[in-house]
């Protein structure tokens, strides 16, 4: 329902852009190549979006395009980690996912959920002083680093879900005035929010918050 939410959002040409740019990265190809389209970037995003073990692709400076006969576009693909290390990032994430497996899915989602709570600092530093820290953005500040904004809280909560069978996705968009993360989580035969990222805000004194539990 959820797993490749923004895979279904596209068009048929921009699809096969997705699977190309997919399987390029899960082998760290270093360029991929299909049909030219326009909105290339609503790919990119797609396949961000709907990846989070894609957090050792260079998404935000090193990606560029050329185009061939203005038929094919072959992407440049850069990576800012090898894949060993990329193998131990994702080896350290699951073993976290599978201590958070609970007794039904509403339990498991409840356990991911409070462990990010308690154990995520938001980056307050880099988001009012506009900073652009990487980790903050990725599920490596989450997880490994107990630091991150929004984008990386969500990305970090999507990878543990999926990981432990939640139909589970990322979404962003414009909330009181600027860009914000979440997930949408499909439970009960119902597709429900869930946002870490202000339920820590919230959370205060060792108290979790749970207003924006599978709201």
């Amino acid at each position: 329902m959820l797993r490749y939410y923004h895979y279904r959002q596209l068009s048929r040409d921009a699809q096969n852009a997705y699977k190309a740019i997919a399987i390029a990265i899960k082998s760290y190809k270093r360029s991929a190549t299909f049909t030219t389209m326009k909105n290339l970037q609503v790919v990119l995003d797609a396949v961000k979006n709907d990846n989070p073990h894609f957090f050792y692709v260079d998404w935000y400076n090193s990606m560029t395009y050329t185009k061939y006969s203005g038929e094919k576009t072959e992407l440049d693909l850069k990576y800012n980690m090898s894949r060993s290390e990329a193998a131990m990032y994702f080896k350290r994430a699951y073993k976290i996912a599978q201590s958070l497996q609970g007794s039904d899915e509403r339990s498991t989602i409840l356990k991911v959920h409070d462990y990010m709570v308690t154990r995520v600092n938001y980056d307050e530093d880099a988001y009012k002083n506009k900073k652009f820290v990487l980790n903050d953005h990725r599920m490596i500040g989450a997880l490994f680093e107990n630091l991150a904004v929004c984008e990386g809280i969500a990305r970090a909560t999507q990878f543990l879900l999926r990981n432990l069978g939640i139909d589970c996705t990322y979404v962003r968009g414009q909330v009181e005035g600027g860009m914000h993360g979440w997930n949408l989580v499909y439970i009960d035969n119902k597709t429900r929010k869930l946002d870490v990222t202000w339920d820590i805000n919230l959370s205060h004194g060792g108290n979790i918050c749970h207003t924006y539990f599978l709201i």
